[in-house]
C-alpha cells in the first residue's frame, strides 16, 4: 500500500475524543498535554495510554525557509507526512507558519478494554479541569501518525483567531 493510502486508512481510525479548551496561542508556545489510547493487538482485554505534550510554537509569518522541518520528535514517518499534510491542507497554511515538538512521557498497559480507559480518562479531564490537554484514540502502531493529525486540526482551529491577532498588532502591514 502506498503512503498516502496508509495515512488516509490510519486517519479514519483515528478520532480525538476530547479537544483542548484553548487554541494554539498566536503569541507564546502552546503546551498541550495529550493523552493517546489505543487497543492493545491480540489483548481485547487491554489498552494502551501514552502521554506527553505537544508544544506549539507560536506562529511565524511565512517566508520560502520556514516551509521545511515543520514536525519534529514525531518519528520516521514525520517528513513524509509533512509533505503529505502540505498537499492536502497547503492552502489553510499559506501566511502562518506552525512548528510543533513532540515531548513524549510515558506509555503504559492497562488491564481495561479501551471504552474503560477513555472513559477514565475523561472523567480524570473534566475533574482536574484540564484546559490544555486532549484525549485522542487511533491505532497503536501509527499513534504518532495520529497525533500529527491532531495538531494538524488544532492549527485549522487556530487560523483564524491568530490571523485576526497578527493583523490587529501590524504584523501584516507593509
Amino acid at each position: 500500500m502506498d503512503s498516502r493510502k496508509a495515512f488516509q486508512e490510519i486517519l479514519k481510525k483515528t478520532a480525538v475524543v476530547e479537544m483542548p479548551k484553548h487554541r494554539i496561542s498566536t503569541f507564546g508556545h502552546t503546551r498541550i498535554k495529550y493523552f493517546f489510547i489505543s487497543e492493545v493487538p491480540a489483548l481485547p482485554d487491554r489498552s494502551r495510554v501514552r502521554e506527553g505534550l505537544v508544544i506549539a510554537e507560536s506562529p511565524k509569518i511565512i517566508t520560502p525557509e520556514l516551509l521545511r522541518d515543520r514536525f519534529e520528535g514525531f518519528g520516521d514517518d514525520s517528513e513524509e507526512f509533512d509533505r503529505w499534510m502540505s498537499e492536502q491542507y497547503g492552502q489553510s497554511f499559506r501566511g502562518l507558519q506552525y512548528k510543533f515538538r513532540n515531548e513524549f512521557h510515558s506509555a503504559k498497559v492497562e488491564y481495561l478494554p479501551l471504552a474503560a480507559l477513555r472513559d477514565n480518562i475523561r472523567k480524570t479531564l473534566v475533574t482536574e479541569e484540564l484546559q490544555r490537554s486532549a484525549l485522542i484514540q487511533g491505532p497503536d502502531a501509527s499513534w504518532q501518525v495520529s497525533l500529527m493529525k491532531f495538531v494538524v486540526d488544532e492549527c485549522m482551529r487556530s487560523f483564524s483567531e491568530n490571523i485576526r491577532n497578527l493583523d490587529e498588532h501590524g504584523y501584516f502591514k507593509s
